[in-house]
C-alpha cells in the first residue's frame, strides 16, 4: 500500500494512541490524527508503525497478534516499536523478536517514552529510507569482518587482528595455524598464549537456552 503522506506530518491513530505519553515528547514535528488507520503511526508512504508498552503486551498478550493480522503487508516497511516498562523483559523480548521476524518487521526497543519519541522523529526524518537503513552499515569484506570479530578478544589489537585475517584468510585456517601464531609481528608470548587459549574454549554457553514458544498471529479482531 503507497498512501499519501504529508512530507513534514506524522499521521497518528487517533482512536488508540491520542493518551499515549510519548506524544508529550514529540516536538517540533507536524502530527496529524486519524482515526481510521490499521497502524499505530504512518511515517511515511510505505512505512508504518505497530507501538507497544511491554506492561500491556504481559496483560493481553494478544493484541500484538491481532494488530500484525489487521494490518498485514498493507506498507513495505513495518515497525513494531516496543517501550520496555517492566523489571523483567527478556522473556517477553525474545517473545516479539520471533514473532517481529516472523511477520517481517523491523523491531525497534525504547526504554522510556521519551525515547520511543524521538524513534518516530527518526523514522518520519526517514521515510523515504528503506529497511536496510534501519540496520546501520555494516562491512561486506570478508576479512574485515573476522578482523572485527578477532579484535574482540583480549589483548588483540586491530593491528593484530588484520595480521591474522590477512595472512591466514579465514577463521579455519587460523585455527589450523594457532601454533605459529607467536611467529607473527606483534605476538608476544603472553598475547600468543592468551589468543591460543581463547581459540581451544568450546564456543557454547554452560546452560541450555530456552525461549517460549510463539504461535502464528490469529485472525484479525473484528471492528
Amino acid at each position: 500500500m503507497n498512501r499519501p503522506v504529508g512530507k513534514a506530518a506524522l499521521i497518528i491513530n487517533g482512536k488508540r494512541q491520542r493518551k499515549n505519553p510519548l506524544l508529550a515528547h514529540l516536538k517540533h514535528i507536524e502530527c496529524v490524527y486519524e482515526d481510521d488507520i490499521k497502524a499505530d503511526f504512518v511515517t511515511g508512504a510505505t512505512s508504518c508503525v505497530l507501538f507497544l508498552s511491554m506492561s500491556y503486551h504481559q496483560v493481553m498478550g494478544q493484541y500484538i497478534y491481532k494488530r500484525m493480522a489487521k494490518l498485514g503487508r498493507d506498507f513495505e516497511l513495518r515497525i513494531l516499536l516496543v517501550q520496555v516498562d517492566v523489571e523483567n523483559p527478556t522473556e517477553s523480548l525474545k517473545e516479539l523478536t520471533k514473532l517481529a521476524i516472523h511477520n517481517d518487521y523491523a523491531l525497534i526497543v525504547a526504554w522510556s517514552a521519551a525515547e520511543a519519541a524521538d524513534y518516530l522523529r527518526e523514522f518520519k526524518r526517514k521515510e523515504r529510507s528503506t529497511g536496510e537503513s534501519l540496520k546501520g552499515s555494516t562491512k561486506s569484506d570478508y576479512k574485515d569482518q573476522l578482523a572485527q570479530v578477532l579484535g574482540k578478544v583480549r589483548g588483540i589489537n586491530r593491528t593484530n587482528a588484520l595480521s591474522l585475517s590477512t595472512n591466514y584468510g579465514s577463521f579455519r585456517q587460523i585455527v589450523r595455524g594457532a601454533a605459529s601464531v607467536d611467529r607473527m609481528e606483534g605476538f608476544g608470548d603472553l598475547k600468543s598464549e592468551r589468543f591460543k587459549k581463547v581459540l581451544s574454549e568450546p564456543f557454547a554457553v554452560s546452560k541450555p537456552f530456552s525461549s517460549t514458544t510463539t504461535t502464528n498471529p490469529p485472525p484479525a479482531a473484528p471492528n
